[in-house]
């Protein structure tokens, strides 16, 4: 169109630009948004908020954030959205206090901050270990009358349980239920998973069986944190019923994913306690995991061909 002799219009710059950043071209983007300022064409904030996001997307914070510094030293004031996606990536690059640094700017030119505003600065303390200063921007939230939302507890539950600080996380949940916030499919996996990975299965399980009566699917992943947990706590036959309902279910992953291994070598484990090893092989006989190859294995309890165990032959004695 500049070609022609004809001024871009403001919605098809906007369209290109976006198109741009979506295909990964956002420096690209910024270059036409520059030729557009040449032309005497002042882009709009949203062309320009689209290349923000693009530049942060392919990792590009410093130029984004000298970019929104042009638009802010241009005399233009960039939205809410504009100083989210800016924290963002500067939460994502752990540059936590420059991010904090916007958030204050924000205050002081009175672009009151969302609740995803401060839910981007909670990941980005809790991703950097700093889980109290991640809770005082709950504190912060609620003293400027806002409500937290399901997204803001279960990045702080999270980030509890990855600071070994279950008993916190367990009162953060009932705080959270208690205020009326649901919590999601992705709350309780998050939640089970911390509390399986700070040793704690029995409350893990008592959140694993509400999660199922309110209909929602568990996936491998929590399958294993919860049989993992079990076989640590030295409850095998629990570990057991959580692997057959497992298998039942078909939640079993196939020989590619990364779960597959670390089941083997759980199911190992149950082969080699009496409490366990007749029941598992008779899951095995009746289950969609008696083709399963086990390997290093030192049990007794092994029936070939039901498991092909390396090492050991038809009479169950080692290979010397």
């Amino acid at each position: 169109m500049h070609l022609q002799g004809h001024q871009p219009w403001i919605k098809n710059s906007t369209l290109l630009v976006q198109e741009l950043c979506k295909g990964g071209k956002a420096v690209e983007a910024c270059d036409f948004l520059a030729e557009m300022f040449q032309i005497g064409v002042l882009p709009h904030i949203v062309p320009r908020s689209a290349c923000l996001d693009g530049l942060v997307k392919i990792q590009e914070v410093d130029k984004a954030l000298k970019l929104f510094q042009g638009i802010c030293a241009g005399g233009h004031f960039p939205d809410l959205v504009a100083y989210n996606i800016m924290i963002k990536g500067l939460c994502k690059a752990e540059r936590i206090a420059e991010a904090e640094t916007l958030l204050n700017d924000m205050v002081m030119k009175d672009i009151i901050p969302s609740v995803i505003t401060y839910n981007l600065l909670i990941d980005g303390l809790c991703k950097t270990g700093r889980i109290d200063e991640a809770m005082l921007y709950l504190s912060k939230i609620f003293a400027r009358g806002m409500e937290p939302n399901v997204t803001t507890f279960t990045t702080l539950l999270d980030g509890l349980c990855n600071a070994e600080r279950p008993d916190d996380a367990i009162l953060l949940w009932n705080e959270m239920e208690g205020k009326g916030c649901i919590p999601n499919n992705i709350s309780y996996m998050a939640f089970i998973h911390g509390l399986c990975k700070c040793g704690r299965p029995n409350e893990a399980l008592v959140h694993f069986h509400e999660m199922q009566g309110k209909e929602m699917k568990p996936d491998s992943y929590i399958y294993v944190a919860l049989i993992n947990a079990f076989l640590a706590s030295g409850n095998h036959p629990m570990a057991f019923e959580i692997l057959e309902e497992m298998v039942e279910k078909g939640y079993f992953p196939d020989s590619h994913d990364k779960n597959h291994v670390i089941l083997k070598d759980a199911i190992l484990k149950l082969l080699e306690d009496a409490r366990t090893s007749s029941t598992v092989k008779n899951l095995i006989e009746k289950s969609s995991i008696s083709t399963l190859k086990l390997s290093n294995a030192g049990s007794e309890y092994l029936v070939e061909p039901i498991i092909q165990l390396e090492g050991f032959n038809n009479s169950k004695e080692p290979i010397t």
